[in-house]
């Protein structure tokens, strides 16, 4: 199997969201990625028009999809922690 990355992200705890602030390091590349949100929310991923998810269910890649680069809740005060792969 081929390996994709060498290095882990994420939350050291659980993080509260500020409306359209970046979650993924500047210039981090996320091949693998899994978000786990509290309530429902709407996300911006890489530039996207928003999306809607419903509290508890979470968004995920794997590494044959596309790279993580902007991952951004749309509200404030959503409850999330996440962790990815470059």
């Amino acid at each position: 199997m081929r390996q994709f990355g060498s290095q882990f992200h994420g939350s050291d705890s659980i993080q509260t969201s500020v409306a359209n602030e970046e979650i993924i390091p500047n210039k981090v590349n996320i091949y693998k990625f899994s978000v786990s949100n509290s309530t429902d929310c709407t996300v911006s991923i890489n530039g996207s028009n928003p999306i809607f998810l419903k509290g508890g269910m979470g968004f995920s890649t794997e590494q044959n999809d596309a790279m993580i680069s902007s991952f951004k809740f749309l509200e404030d005060g959503i409850e999330y922690f996440w962790v990815g792969g470059s």
